[in-house]
């Protein structure tokens, strides 16, 4: 049988209020009571526990709305489906997705010409002259974006951050690659180098997946290791 959970179990399994849980509920995030035995008494079940640590998740790190939540969560057979089409719409590097202009770019990301320059300064991005203007590709226009989340998230000059202070992440990834290129080449044996980068290029999707959900876990961790300083102090 299927665990179930009262209200204030549900509420101490995840961290969140009931009042918030139950917000949750009149808002149809939440499926109703699993087992109601009589009218002041509910079970819910416990697979809604990953499904609010989703919800807050969606809430605090991506900022979206609870009707945009309760939307995805509609279109979506399971948790991990959500979690896959919102890491493939961070990403969002289709090939067939077409160029953008920097107006528009702007436009949706919120950032200004001079931070664009930026970028570029920096080799974050390289636009393509089209005609009187630039045109960004679909992975240019998926950096932006990132980059423009992460400005709305707090990482700004508000608070001391630099777009100069994000190279790190290039830095990163440009270390990262090559080691992953030479560990395909030293499984693949004979394999050419355009080869091996096509094999890089055709996991993209796991890989990008696996990065996402890594950063995650390494982050809950050094969360979790701070608390329990405090808690030692």
């Amino acid at each position: 049988m299927a665990e179930l959970l009262k209200m204030g179990e549900l509420a101490a399994r995840t961290g969140v209020e009931k009042s918030t849980i139950q917000h949750y509920l009149r808002e149809g995030l939440l499926p109703g009571p699993a087992h109601r035995p009589h009218r002041n008494m509910a079970y819910y079940s416990a697979d809604l526990v990953e499904r609010i640590g989703l919800i807050r998740e969606l809430q605090t790190r991506r900022s979206l709305s609870l009707a945009r939540i309760r939307d995805l969560l509609a279109d979506h057979q399971s948790l991990d489906a959500v979690r896959r089409w919102l890491d493939q719409q961070e990403l969002n590097i289709e090939p067939s997705a077409r160029p953008v202009g920097r107006k528009a770019l702007r436009q949706e990301t919120g950032l200004r010409p001079e931070e664009l320059e930026r970028l570029e300064a920096l080799g974050f991005v390289r636009p393509r002259k089209q005609g009187r203007g630039v045109r960004y590709s679909a992975t240019d226009s998926a950096t932006v974006r990132s980059v423009g989340a992460m400005r709305r998230a707090g990482l700004n000059e508000e608070n001391g951050f630099e777009l100069e202070h994000m190279a790190i992440y290039l830095d990163s990834m440009r270390r990262l690659l090559a080691e992953e290129l030479d560990l395909f080449s030293s499984v693949l044996g004979k394999a050419s180098r355009s080869q091996t980068i096509a094999l890089a290029e055709a996991g993209l999707e796991g890989t990008s997946a696996l990065l996402v959900a890594l950063r995650r876990r390494v982050i809950m961790d050094l969360l979790e290791d701070a608390e329990g300083r405090e808690e030692i102090e």
